[in-house]
């Protein structure tokens, strides 16, 4: 495997369709234990089935971004039902673990334009993709999974993982290390926006 690349890096570890009540836990242990802080997109039907979990994120200071209810692609779905589903979310959010959710990431990264302008106008929740995909729902090898996302050539690098994937639960204390050796430093997905931002005020 070729070295990573030395450059300043923004990171921000986000991990989607959780809680997962295997790995999910075990991902915020291997997370605490390291002091990283990442980005979970939560199902509103799994944070409604362990909301244990939901409540562990928010304790262990990581944040939590809204994945939709249900999984279902958001191009299948009527307006009023996409707000619905984001909006249910939230609330769980809101209700289990007392944090406020402000951004989202649909299901598949898919999402209408209309639809976008939609939910920031009634929901203000801000839209959240990713710029590097760990492919991990393809199980591959822990190698392959640190090469998928090892050689960033952005400044700015949101990472795309899945709790129900072990081989990124088994990855991870290896990624952080070899993301830290590219002079990588980790932020939730909020944070990395406000550091942008304030790099631009004058």
């Amino acid at each position: 495997m070729n070295g990573p690349t030395k450059l300043n890096l923004r990171i921000a570890l986000t991990f989607d369709d959780g809680p997962h009540p295997k790995n999910t836990e075990a991902l915020i242990n291997i997370l605490s234990k390291t002091i990283t802080p990442a980005t979970f997109f939560v199902l509103g039907q799994n944070g409604r089935r362990w909301p244990h979990i939901l409540r562990l994120m928010h304790e262990a200071g990581h944040e939590i971004g809204n994945h939709g209810w249900s999984h279902t692609s958001f191009d299948s779905l009527r307006d009023a039902d996409v707000l619905h589903e984001l909006s249910q979310t939230s609330d769980l959010i809101r209700q289990v673990s007392s944090q406020d959710c402000s951004i989202y990431r649909p299901p598949y990264g898919v999402i209408a334009e209309r639809q976008r302008i939609l939910v920031a106008e009634h929901l203000g929740l801000r839209l959240v993709r990713w710029n590097v995909d760990s492919l991990d729902w393809q199980r591959p090898r822990i190698d392959q999974l640190i090469r998928n996302v090892a050689n960033l050539t952005t400044k700015s690098a949101i990472l795309l993982f899945h709790d129900f994937c072990d081989v990124t639960h088994d990855a991870l204390p290896r990624l952080i290390d070899t993301l830290l050796t590219c002079n990588g430093t980790f932020y939730t997905v909020s944070q990395i926006w406000n550091l942008a931002t304030e790099t631009r005020l004058p």
